[in-house]
C-alpha cells in the first residue's frame, strides 16, 4: 500500500521562495564552476515544476515512519487534501538475476503480464544489498516505456528488450550527467 500527498498551493509556494532565495544566493557567487551554472539551471527547473499540482507519495514504510525520520507529524491539511491510501497495483512482482548483464532486475507486472514497474542493480553477485531497489524507479519505467515498442525491439524475447533498453537508459543517463 501506498501513501499519496497533495501538496497544497500555499506549502508549494515556500517551496518556491526558498528556491529563489537558493537560486539567487548561488548567483551571487562569483565563479566560472559549471557545477553552480546547472545548479541554477535546475532550481529553475524544479520551480517550474513547483507551478503544476504536486502530489508526494510514501510507500506504507514511509509514511508509518515519517515522524521519526522527520521529526514532525505527517501534514493534516484541510479537507480535499487529505491522504489518500493507494492500493498497489500490481499482482506480482519478479526478481531475475541476469549474470550475462551483471545485473539483477526487479519487475512488477499487472493481472495482463505488462511491465508497470521496474529498476535494477549492477552486480548479479550482490543479491544481499537488493533491498532498496525492490520498488518502481519511475523514470526508468517511463524510459522503459518509449521504447518498448520501437523497431528495434520487436522480435527479440522480453528479458532481452527490457536489459538493451535498460542499457540505453544507462548510457542516456550517464551522457545527460556530462551536462
Amino acid at each position: 500500500m501506498k501513501v499519496s500527498q497533495v501538496v497544497p498551493n500555499a506549502q508549494i509556494e515556500i517551496v518556491k521562495k526558498a528556491l529563489d532565495v537558493y537560486k539567487n544566493t548561488l548567483k551571487k557567487v562569483e565563479t566560472d564552476d559549471t557545477v553552480i551554472q546547472y545548479e541554477i539551471f535546475d532550481t529553475t527547473v524544479l520551480k517550474g515544476l513547483f507551478n503544476s499540482k504536486v502530489t508526494i507519495e510514501l510507500t506504507e514504510n514511509e509514511y508509518n515512519n515519517f515522524t521519526s525520520k522527520n521529526g514532525v507529524d505527517f501534514p493534516q491539511y484541510s479537507k480535499g487534501f487529505e491522504p489518500i491510501l493507494i492500493e498497489e497495483k500490481y499482482c506480482y512482482t519478479e526478481v531475475l538475476r541476469d549474470e550475462y548483464n551483471d545485473r539483477i532486475i526487479y519487475i512488477e507486472r499487472d493481472k495482463y503480464n505488462t511491465i508497470i514497474g521496474l529498476n535494477c542493480m549492477q552486480g548479479a553477485d550482490d543479491i544481499e544489498h537488493f533491498e532498496p531497489f525492490k520498488e518502481n524507479d519511475h523514470l526508468m519505467l517511463e524510459f522503459y516505456n518509449e521504447f518498448k515498442y520501437d523497431k528495434e525491439y520487436k522480435n527479440i524475447a522480453e528479458i532481452e528488450k527490457v536489459n538493451k533498453i535498460i542499457w540505453l537508459f544507462f548510457k542516456a543517463r550517464s551522457v545527460f550527467d556530462k551536462f
